[in-house]
């Protein structure tokens, strides 16, 4: 596969995040009194949760500058409330070339990623996918791995964390399910993908562990116990997943 073009982007400091946000000022668009009105409307259409119409206003803002992120974040947002994951994915790549460390658009990229790889179907039916369907898209599991990242890069916080936690959940699931599959596929090729990757996967679940036990510990800035809780209980069950593994041999103790 070729690199990923946003992988540059993963590695910026904060000093570069701040500059960033200064370009995003100097990016918007002057606004014509015509401008004015297609966002007054989107914002009024937005409000009643009239997404379509609202859809079409960003579409005309767009179209008389294409380069003008907030827009195109708008637009992005809204696509996802559709369920339009690739075309609010293509929103967020486009905004993140003109401002590339806005964390936001990336959080957003994340989710849309999450919803490509596992909300089309539910997990009871992720097992019964061919190797074929992993295969295509090991790149949104690319792009999940550098927003992930990227993330990481900005001030810490526990709202950064949970984002973090999710990514990193999906991410360990989906190369399991991907896993199952090279193995069962008795290609010589495939078996030595399937090892590599298992040893991977201990990298990634260590980052899971220590994850779970940052969250546990700062348990009283965690607005929602629920989703903590939720989270613990997911965190049990791919423990147990791994220690199965271990079992099976397919990950060295």
């Amino acid at each position: 596969m070729e690199s990923n073009p946003f992988e540059k982007f993963a590695d910026v400091d904060l000093n570069e995040f701040r500059k960033n946000q200064i370009q995003n000022k100097k990016l918007e668009v002057e606004k014509t009194p015509e401008l004015k009105k297609l966002q007054r409307d989107f914002e009024a259409l937005e409000e009643y949760e009239a997404w379509e119409k609202a859809l079409e206003c960003l579409e005309k803002i767009l179209k008389i500058k294409r380069s003008n992120p907030s827009a195109l974040f708008n637009k992005g947002t809204l696509l996802m409330r559709l369920k339009r994951w690739e075309e609010a994915l293509e929103c967020f790549d486009e905004k993140i070339v003109m401002v590339q460390n806005d964390l936001q658009t990336w959080k957003n990229k994340g989710l849309c990623v999450v919803e490509l790889i596992l909300g089309r179907d539910n997990l009871e039916k992720i097992s019964e996918r061919p190797l074929e369907k992993f295969n295509g898209e090991f790149e949104y599991i690319e792009e999940l791995r550098y927003a992930v990242r990227s993330i990481k890069k900005f001030e810490p916080n526990i709202h950064t964390d949970l984002i973090i936690f999710t990514f990193l959940i999906v991410e360990f699931t989906w190369n399991l399910w991907y896993i199952t599959k090279l193995r069962e596929s008795s290609d010589k090729k495939n078996e030595i993908k399937a090892r590599d990757m298992l040893e991977e996967q201990k990298k990634v679940f260590s980052e899971i562990e220590n994850l779970m036990e940052k969250l546990n510990m700062n348990e009283e800035k965690i607005k929602s116990k629920e989703e903590l809780e939720r989270m613990n209980e997911t965190f049990q069950k791919i423990k147990k997943t791994v220690d199965i593994l271990k079992e099976w041999g397919w990950i060295g103790k």
